[in-house]
């Protein structure tokens, strides 16, 4: 599962003598505030600077810096569509007095390959819930390529699974015109900000 680390820093400016408060609070996109964020119904919690250095098994942490008025915080979020372009932002809480942190805001987080990717058998679309295409021509036109915001740097390949043949190798996007009989099966590999995925798929005749 890929991750979003961010990190910050708590400047305390040699004030503030007392244990505080940290937790982050998020504000996603369909949301109008900011709520505490959670990751299995943990709040991330953070007693500074006694929690400072320890070694926890969390999604945030702190960590004692070599001046002892800075801390430095750190959040591991997980790279999931709801939290696409999401707020992020840090709450110290001193005694009965909040501060804020500035808004950071998380990248755009694409789901799986059918966001990334468009992949068409004749007329047929291909997509994680339909792998399989029967068609009753043995003519067959396969279409793919990379949706416009993935198109800069995006390699594919389409592959014969059954002879483990190389049918064409292309950037942003294959046309591969063939014959079949029977059923076919297919990979296609591409690479999308130098991740190699792929999707499977067969054809029946």
């Amino acid at each position: 599962m890929d991750r979003i680390i961010m990190y910050g820093k708590v400047d305390l400016n040699g004030k503030i003598h007392l244990p505080s408060v940290v937790n982050f609070e998020i504000k996603r996109q369909n949301e109008t505030t900011f709520q505490f964020l959670k990751r299995l119904f943990q709040i991330c919690f953070l007693q500074i600077p006694i929690d400072c250095d320890k070694h926890v098994e969390n999604y945030c942490s702190c960590f004692k810096t070599d001046d002892r008025k800075v801390l430095k915080l750190v959040l591991n979020i997980t790279a999931i569509t709801v939290n696409s372009e999401a707020e992020i932002r840090a709450e110290l809480v001193y005694r009965e007095t909040s501060f804020y942190s500035e808004i950071r805001k998380l990248p755009i987080v694409y789901d799986s390959e059918t966001d990334s990717l468009l992949v068409f058998v004749n007329a047929q679309s291909i997509h994680t819930k339909q792998t399989n295409v029967t068609l009753n021509d043995t003519r067959v036109i396969i279409l793919s390529t990379c949706r416009e915001k993935f198109v800069l740097g995006c390699e594919l390949e389409l592959i014969n699974l059954e002879t483990e043949t190389l049918l064409k190798s292309e950037k942003e996007i294959v046309v591969y015109n063939g014959n079949f009989n029977g059923t076919t099966h297919f990979k296609l590999k591409y690479k999308i900000c130098n991740i190699q995925r792929n999707i499977s798929f067969s054809i029946t005749i």
